[in-house]
């Protein structure tokens, strides 16, 4: 990710973002690290995998949210 994820890689540059608190996101999925500990925090995801791994991850955490009654469901058309 330090030398392919531009986006990342340009918050860095300006200051936004640290390399030493960034983490694997099995991590936080999997209970090991805390993820955010405040609201006003944001956990970050950049994908340096497969499509397929994307949707399965994204299903996943839709499955958690929804079930824990948490998260903004948003409409990515107008309809």
């Amino acid at each position: 990710a330090m030398r392919e994820a531009g986006d990342l890689i340009a918050a860095h540059a300006s200051g936004h973002f640290d390399w030493s608190r960034a983490v694997e996101l099995a991590a936080i999925v999997a209970g090991t690290y805390p993820g955010r500990t405040s609201h006003d925090q944001v956990t970050l995801f950049e994908s340096q995998g497969i499509a397929i791994e994307d949707v399965a991850l994204a299903t996943l955490l839709l499955d958690r949210a929804e079930a824990s009654g948490i998260g903004d469901q948003l409409s990515l058309f107008n309809s």
